[in-house]
């Protein structure tokens, strides 16, 4: 006597962007970051940068931090769609060689980049872009890093963050 009917469906929304959303591809063979239309998937614009391996966006979502292997940089792209400066290049802040991963603290206020030639983990300040330390030791090729929010009111509630490496052995 038939199918039976489809189950009702869990959520009472469906999956879908608004409009005006947009999605960065690191493209590394051309040497870019391609803006998309993350609705459209079209193309919107590049920003050309040296050599870009790895991005981490801003907890605000208004920088892109870009790592560039061969130069030991890190590009930061203001991708605030209100800015004059929208999708440009704002600062570059040298660090150690070979910088591969990268990722911006929850609360904004430092971006940590791992250098995998050099087995060092530079921090930059979110405020000014500017290192604010290189920390070495026990890292053996390091190939990527993740970092907590500061600890205040949760957690240890020890007033610190921490940020995890991930070695290539």
């Amino acid at each position: 006597p038939g199918s039976p009917p489809p189950p009702t469906p869990f959520c009472p929304f469906t999956s879908r962007q608004q409009v005006g959303h947009f999605l960065y591809v690191l493209d590394r063979n051309n040497r870019r970051v391609v803006v998309l239309n993350s609705n459209r998937f079209t193309v919107l614009d590049t920003i050309q940068l040296s050599d870009p391996v790895s991005m981490a966006m801003s907890p605000n979502m208004t920088r892109l931090a870009v790592t560039n292997f061969a130069s030991a940089s890190v590009s930061f792209v203001d991708i605030d769609p209100t800015s004059a400066t929208f999708n440009t290049v704002v600062a570059e802040t040298r660090v150690e060689r070979g910088p591969t991963a990268v990722s911006w603290q929850p609360d904004g206020e430092d971006v940590l980049v791992l250098s995998t030639d050099a087995n060092l983990l530079t921090i930059i300040s979110a405020q000014d872009l500017t290192v604010r330390r290189t920390v070495g030791g026990f890292m053996n090729n390091p190939i990527d890093v993740i970092v907590t929010e500061r600890y205040q009111a949760t957690g240890n509630a020890s007033g610190l963050y921490y940020a995890y490496i991930l070695n290539s052995n």
